[in-house]
């Protein structure tokens, strides 16, 4: 239930977005697109993230009837929430918590738990 909590994270922080984080400076550092394209942009990735986290979290309860299947949701999950951070992340130190930084965390340590550990929900 942590994933999909998680997963729940993601979708939340697409749909509200940039207006959550005080501060925010409005275009990502790690990528050269307007404000705009920013926002919607970090909506979609967000939101796609959270998306396959829920996936990830049900494949997991239903392991025994889809052997392997949240290894490929986990993986992709971690993909697209460091895509979702180099969307967002305004390149301030100091805000790199507030805008994403622990949730990329949580997303790669279940991508290297993919990775690392085949074997695993089977």
């Amino acid at each position: 239930m942590v994933v999909a909590g998680h997963g729940a994270g993601y979708v939340l922080f697409g749909l509200l977005g940039p207006r959550q984080v005080k501060g925010w400076q409005g275009s990502p550092r790690l990528l050269s697109i307007s404000r705009q394209r920013a926002k919607a942009v970090a909506t979609t990735v967000h939101v796609a993230a959270g998306s396959l986290l829920i996936a990830c979290a049900v494949a997991i309860l239903v392991a025994p009837s889809a052997p392997g299947l949240w290894r490929p949701l986990a993986i992709g999950a971690g993909v697209v929430s460091l895509c979702a951070f180099a969307t967002f992340w305004d390149g301030q130190i100091g805000k790199a918590a507030e805008e994403g930084a622990l949730g990329l965390m949580a997303s790669l340590a279940l991508l290297g738990c993919a990775v690392a550990l085949p074997g695993a929900f089977t």
